[in-house]
């Protein structure tokens, strides 16, 4: 039961440093977008991010007193990939190319929450998960809805 705990918990990081790179890389977005339904969007995805890194950062010692012990968000050593290699920078990207961005990113983390959702989770946190994955698939198929417009 200890492994699979501390197999939960580095997995439960990985979600909480892609929610918190989720959040950063949709704030960037925010301030250089130029169309206000994507910076509304981006606003929202924030939002939503930086409470789903709340949700999950609170779950972690009251459910599992020793996730915390030595584990930083990261530690599994993965190579970083969605919203941590985030490219937003001031005045470099064109809505278009960032509306593309979010898109991969959101897709990258979408899976992340698959593979959690695919093991078996105590129920109180499967209902967290679900809920924050069907809350950033939303956020994919509007971004996905945007890209015609842009």
């Amino acid at each position: 039961m200890a492994s699979q705990d501390s197999d939960l918990a580095v997995r439960l990081h990985q979600l909480i440093a892609t929610c918190t790179g989720a959040e950063r890389g949709y704030r960037r977005s925010a301030e250089e977008a130029l169309r206000n339904d994507l910076r509304d969007l981006c606003i929202d995805g924030a939002d939503d991010n930086r409470l789903a890194a709340s949700e999950l950062r609170a779950w972690l010692p009251a459910r599992l007193p020793d996730a915390q012990s030595g584990l930083a968000p990261g530690a599994s050593g993965a190579a970083p990939r969605g919203w941590s290699a985030f490219r937003g920078s001031p005045s470099v990207q064109s809505d278009l190319s960032m509306l593309d961005d979010c898109r991969r990113c959101e897709a990258m983390a979408l899976e992340e929450y698959r593979d959690l959702l695919d093991r078996d989770l105590p129920v109180a946190l499967r209902v967290v998960v679900e809920r924050q994955h069907d809350s950033v698939s939303r956020h994919h198929r509007q971004l996905c809805d945007l890209a015609p417009q842009t």
